[in-house]
């Protein structure tokens, strides 16, 4: 492609994408006529009108043979896609506005599911304002939201990076070293929260977030909850679990309104389980048998699935993981104190209190119904093992079964 021809497809993306006006383009032709070689592109950063970052993006995906238009949302161009999921997906973007055209990461709905759909559009802003709200280095934070052209969207803070499930996914497990000090990150992350009064609800791998050149950091405030608000019904219904099946905690299986911050510090558990052993806590054929796991069965030693496992790490990691609440970390920061000491060879110091006289949430698990929030690969795969378990044994008995399933952002 020729330069003049680089020039008018650079234009047409800038005018298409509602980036510049017909106006300013008309001006910068107008100065070319006068100009010393210079391109309109050119001409266009020379007064003011086009950011030089956005230039080169723009000129960069025409060689590629990229010349339609952008989406614009607000002040954001989208410039590729990051990720996508059942409901929508992240985009790296640029901001269009102000003097640094600095890159974002975008996360838009899909159109077609928000549409009478009030439940998820408050659950999509609810996590854009506890991300803006949250502001630490092991956080990723939010700029803001906003809605055009029937997209829903928000705007955060963009690293590269990747997240830690797709480390897990080409690397099976990370060293004991390297994994602690992930956990650390996200721990204080997680304290930061907590001090705030948010309980996070949904750690796991994919929740993570790797940076190329800094720390890790979590994301996805989706499930949060804010224990200082009076009005909780939308995520503490009766017979509603949020969580990911893997990764959660007992009570969270059990639907119990009384979660408090050892929830995040059994799934942050489970989660150094995964990265230490190479796979999750506990496995099964189906999502609700891995559900079941958390509540009846003690997760393995970590060490007879890994001998590199460290002692002292093995000890942490099952406290974090116990079925007892208070036989858990009562906080980051107690959690922090034996990983810093793991880190540097001594055993844990932590000690938890006797087990309570009555301890909460003894019931038989056959006596909760709950909704459990899965990937749709993963319920479609239930579903498929439900109908064959049904088909090979005697008739269930009728009525509602137990668990359900409820598919949100992931």
């Amino acid at each position: 492609m020729s330069t003049a021809e680089t020039e008018e497809a650079l234009v047409k993306v800038l005018l298409d994408s509602g980036i510049l006006s017909a106006d300013k383009v008309d001006a910068a032709r107008k100065a070319k006529e006068s100009a010393n070689g210079e391109t309109l592109g050119d001409l266009l950063v020379k007064h003011g009108s086009l950011k030089p970052r956005i230039k080169e993006v723009i000129e960069t995906r025409i060689r590629e043979g990229h010349t339609g238009p952008l989406k614009k949302l607000g002040k954001y161009i989208l410039i590729r896609k990051l990720g996508e999921g059942a409901m929508g997906a992240v985009f790296m973007g640029l901001e269009i506005e102000g003097d640094s055209a600095a890159e974002v990461a975008v996360k838009v709905l899909k159109k077609e599911l928000t549409q009478g759909n009030k439940t998820l559009v408050d659950r999509f802003l609810r996590e854009a304002k506890s991300a803006v709200a949250l502001t630490h280095e092991n956080i990723v934070s939010a700029k803001g939201a906003g809605e055009e052209d029937g997209f829903h969207y928000y705007v955060m803070d963009y690293f590269e990076g990747e997240p830690l499930d797709v480390m897990l996914k080409r690397d099976k497990k990370i060293g004991a070293t390297r994994a602690v000090e992930i956990i650390i990150d996200a721990a204080k992350g997680l304290g930061y929260a907590h001090g705030l009064g948010f309980i996070h609800r949904d750690i796991k791998p994919a929740n993570i977030y790797l940076t190329k050149d800094g720390p890790a950091k979590l994301l996805d405030f989706g499930l949060v909850k804010n224990v200082d608000q009076a009005s909780q019904e939308a995520l503490t219904a009766p017979g509603t679990v949020m969580g990911s099946p893997h990764y959660i905690s007992p009570e969270q299986v059990k639907g119990g309104k009384d979660i408090d911050r050892r929830t995040d510090l059994y799934s942050l558990g489970a989660t150094l389980f995964h990265m230490v052993c190479g796979r999750p806590p506990f496995q099964g054929s189906s999502a609700a048998t891995v559900i079941m796991a958390h509540i009846s069965q003690p997760p393995p030693e970590p060490r007879t699935l890994s001998s590199e496992v460290p002692p002292g790490l093995s000890q942490v990691i099952l406290r974090m993981m116990a079925k007892e609440r208070d036989q858990r970390y009562p906080s980051c920061e107690a959690l922090l104190k034996d990983l810093e000491e793991v880190r540097a060879g001594r055993e844990p110091k932590f000690q938890p209190a006797a087990f309570p006289s009555d301890p909460a949430g003894s019931n038989s698990a056959d006596e909760f119904m709950t909704t459990v929030i899965a990937p749709p690969e993963e319920l479609e795969r239930t579903r498929m093992e439900s109908m064959q378990s049904a088909h090979a044994s005697k008739p269930a008995p009728t009525g509602k079964p137990w668990w359900q399933f409820w598919m949100f952002w992931k």
